[in-house]
């Protein structure tokens, strides 16, 4: 889900969202590793931050 949030494309980065959303909604969202897996994919270059932000 982090490498989806991330996505080249808007709508693969929709889908991301409708995921987290769901997970949340369920109460099933691992809130810290939502914070963990964005940073270290940033670290790696393999997600651009603009598109994490969008």
């Amino acid at each position: 889900m982090a490498y989806g949030l991330g996505a080249r494309h808007p709508e693969d980065r929709l889908s991301a969202v409708d995921v987290l959303l769901m997970l949340a909604a369920q109460h099933r969202l691992d809130a810290p590793s939502l914070g963990e897996k964005p940073a270290i994919l940033l670290d790696h270059s393999l997600v651009k931050p603009s598109r994490l932000a969008g």
